[in-house]
C-alpha cells in the first residue's frame, strides 16, 4: 500500500477552493435587484470567471514567509490570486501588474491605488464582497517530517496540516492505515466445522447425523456454525484451495 502524503501544494489548494467555493454561493445567492441591469451582468460574469478559476486550482505560492499566510496578487510565476484574476480577465491587465509592483501583499481594504476602485465599482461586486473573495497563501519549510491531522490524513509536516490545511495535528508520524471492513474470513482459517467422519456429512456435538434445514434436535441459528462460502466436511485440498483464493482476494484489495 503506498502511503499519501499531503504537502504544501495540495494542502493550500484544497482550503482555497473551500474557500472559494463557500463565497461564491454566498454571493450568488445576494438580493442584488438593486443594481443597474449591466452591472448585474457583470457581477454574473466575473462569479463565472470565479468558479472557473476555483476549478482549476492555480493558486499564487508563497516562498518569502515561512510558516504564514500572506496575501499575493500575483506570485512570482505570474500566477495571480482570485481578485486579481477578476481584474486581468475583465480587461484591467494593467492595474494588476501596477499592484503587483505596489502592494503585492496587501490586503485588499488596505490597498490604495485608485483604478482598483474604478474596477470594483464597474465589476458589479462591493469592495468588502472583493475582500471576501481574497485568500491568503501558506509558506512553509518542505522538512519531511510526518504528522496525522486529525482529517485522518498523513501531512509533510506541522505547518502543511496547521498553516495550508488548517487541520489540528492528531499526531507526529503517519496516520495509521484504515482497518479493513471486510467480513471475510481470515486468509489460512474457516468458521467451518470439518467432516472427520469420512462420510461427507456433519455432525452435531451430540453425535447426531444433522443437515441444514433441519428441525429436529438442531440448535438455533446462532448457535450453528457458520459456512465460509463452502460446503461442510471438506477434504483437505479443498479447504488448502479456499485459502488461497480468499488470500489473493485480500491482496487484490490491498493493491487497489
Amino acid at each position: 500500500m503506498t502511503l499519501e502524503v499531503v504537502g504544501q501544494v495540495d494542502a493550500d489548494r484544497a482550503r482555497i477552493q473551500k474557500h472559494l467555493e463557500v463565497v461564491e454561493s454566498e454571493l450568488r445567492a445576494r438580493d442584488t435587484s438593486h443594481l443597474p441591469a449591466e452591472l448585474q451582468a457583470e457581477r454574473e460574469r466575473n462569479l463565472d470567471r470565479l468558479h472557473a478559476y476555483r476549478l482549476a486550482g492555480v493558486f499564487p505560492q508563497n516562498p518569502e514567509f515561512i510558516g504564514e499566510r500572506v496575501p499575493f496578487f500575483i506570485d512570482a510565476d505570474g500566477v495571480a490570486c482570485a481578485v486579481g484574476h477578476l481584474v486581468i480577465e475583465s480587461g484591467f491587465a494593467a492595474v494588476a501588474e501596477e499592484i503587483e509592483a505596489r502592494e503585492n501583499n496587501a490586503r485588499l481594504l488596505d490597498m490604495t491605488h485608485p483604478a482598483l476602485t474604478g474596477w470594483i465599482v464597474q465589476s458589479g461586486l462591493t469592495a468588502e464582497e472583493c475582500a471576501r473573495i481574497q485568500p491568503s497563501y501558506c509558506g512553509c519549510s518542505q522538512e519531511y517530517a510526518p504528522v496525522c491531522g486529525e482529517d485522518g490524513k498523513t501531512y509533510g509536516n506541522t505547518c502543511h496540516a496547521e498553516t495550508c490545511a488548517m487541520v489540528k495535528v492528531a499526531h507526529e508520524g503517519v496516520c495509521a492505515p484504515a482497518e479493513s471492513t471486510s467480513d471475510w474470513p481470515e486468509a489460512g482459517s474457516s468458521t467451518a466445522v470439518e467432516d472427520t467422519s469420512g462420510s461427507g456429512g456433519s455432525e452435531s456435538s451430540d453425535g447426531s447425523e444433522g443437515s441444514e434445514g433441519s428441525s429436529s434436535g438442531e440448535p438455533d441459528d446462532e448457535a450453528k456454525p457458520r459456512k465460509a462460502g463452502c460446503s461442510l466436511g471438506q477434504e483437505g485440498a479443498g479447504a488448502s484451495a479456499l485459502a488461497l483464493l480468499l488470500l489473493a482476494a485480500r491482496r487484490r484489495r490491498w493493491r487497489s
